[in-house]
C-alpha cells in the first residue's frame, strides 16, 4: 500500500541514522490535510491534477503561489515527481514542518516489487515510478543531501520507469 511504502522510506533513513545521530521520525495519526502549511506535521500529499488544467490563468493564486493548496493541484513543473517543503528555525536549527507533495498527475506511483513496467505500458501491477524510492529520495533532501549523478544512488536525480533500487540508502548517500 502507499502508506506502507511511505513508512518504509522513513524507516530506511531511521535505520541509516541510528548509529550516528539522534534523529527520530515519529509517526502520528493520519490527517485529511491537503495543504502545504506550517502545522508541525510531516505530510505526504498526492496531487492528482495539474493546476494548469484546473486553474484559470487570471486566478491570483498564480501570483501568491497558493494554487496547490487552494485547488488541491500540482502547481510545480509537470516534469518534477516530488517537491519537499521544509520550515526550520534559523537560530536553533530546529525543523518545524515538512510536507512532501507528489505529482500523481504526471507520474504513476506504484508499490509493487516487480516486474518493471515497459516504458509504454505503465500499470499499477508493475513497477512504474516506485513510490518508496521517490519518498526515500525526497527525505534525503530533508536531511541535507543534494542530487547526484551516481547510477543506483538513493540521491541520483534521474527517475526511471521500473527502478525500485533506490528504496534503501546506498553508502554514498549516508
Amino acid at each position: 500500500s502507499q502508506n506502507d511504502a511511505v513508512r518504509k522510506a522513513f524507516a530506511a533513513w531511521q535505520d541509516a541514522a541510528s548509529n550516528c545521530s539522534d534523529l527520530t521520525f515519529v509517526e502520528t495519526a493520519s490527517t485529511d490535510s491537503r495543504r502545504v502549511e506550517k502545522d508541525g506535521e510531516i505530510e505526504v500529499i498526492f496531487r492528482k491534477v495539474l493546476c494548469e488544467d484546473v486553474v484559470r490563468g487570471d486566478d491570483p493564486c498564480w501570483i501568491d503561489g497558493s494554487c496547490g493548496n487552494k485547488h488541491d493541484c500540482w502547481s510545480h513543473p509537470a516534469t518534477e515527481a516530488a517537491i519537499l517543503t521544509s520550515v526550520y528555525s534559523r537560530p536553533s536549527g530546529e525543523l518545524l514542518d515538512v510536507d512532501i507533495e507528489l505529482n500523481a498527475a504526471s507520474f504513476l506511483f506504484t508499490t509493487v516489487d516487480a516486474p518493471p513496467c515497459p516504458a509504454d505500458g505503465l500499470a499499477a501491477t508493475c513497477v512504474a515510478y516506485d513510490l518508496q524510492s521517490v519518498v526515500t529520495h525526497a527525505l534525503g533532501h530533508l536531511l541535507g543531501l543534494d542530487n547526484n549523478d551516481l547510477p543506483g544512488s538513493t540521491m541520483a536525480e534521474a527517475l526511471t520507469v521500473g527502478d525500485a533500487s533506490k528504496r534503501g540508502i546506498d553508502p554514498g548517500s549516508q
